[in-house]
């Protein structure tokens, strides 16, 4: 016969287990809810980015939709506003071959044999040597303040000069016909989430056509 003594240890032994396996099983429960909650943190950070980033692209957009722009803003040597170069002033940047740039008197067709793009793609710019950081350089790229009031600092964008393209499908860009040509650009936009955790760089081509 087991005495009640032996019962009561053998009770104690199994609750103190039961206790063990309830918080193991509780402290699991919080870790995952933890880990899920850090996740959709995690993805609402990088959604508000990819909506800021997207946001600027339609501002740079806008920009060259609405900026009178012609040939004297895209040639080697440009003066004046809106001058797009390899220095990138004001986040507007061409590049050309310094031996045969792109000049006003270069048929607006044969600008793509003068376009010389920098070994190192200028968004990837860090400030090496003769490659200033265009994402911390006020001077070299557009401050976009996001509209969305958790971004937690403002987007940027550059604006690169591609080379005159066709205007429409049914109007090629030859030479001697420079009003079928119309100018190409690439824009990069670069913003921020919630946190500085999550960085988004969205890029997109325009072709202004008015």
């Amino acid at each position: 016969m087991v005495s009640v003594q032996k019962q009561s240890g053998v009770v104690l032994i199994i609750c103190l287990v039961m206790l063990l396996v309830v918080t193991i099983l509780g402290l699991a429960s919080m870790s995952g809810t933890s880990s899920e909650m850090k996740m959709a943190s995690a993805f609402r950070d990088r959604a508000v980015a990819m909506e800021v980033a997207e946001e600027t692209l339609v501002v740079a957009e806008n920009w060259i939709s609405n900026t009178n722009l012609h040939q004297s803003n895209f040639i080697d040597g440009c003066t004046g506003s809106n001058c797009f170069s390899a220095a990138c002033n004001n986040g507007l940047c061409a590049f050309y071959n310094p031996s045969d740039p792109f000049l006003s008197s270069t048929d607006l067709a044969a600008c793509k044999d003068r376009m010389e793009l920098p070994e190192t793609s200028v968004w990837k710019w860090s400030g090496a040597t003769g490659e200033p950081n265009l994402w911390k350089n006020d001077s070299k790229s557009v401050q976009v303040v996001p509209s969305n009031p958790g971004a937690t600092v403002n987007a940027r964008y550059i604006i690169e000069f591609m080379c005159y393209v066709d205007k429409t499908a049914a109007n090629d860009c030859e030479v001697a016909s420079d009003e079928n040509c119309a100018p190409q650009f690439r824009i990069t936009a670069l913003a921020k989430g919630l946190t500085n955790n999550s960085v988004v760089m969205l890029q997109s081509m325009y072709k202004k056509v008015n």
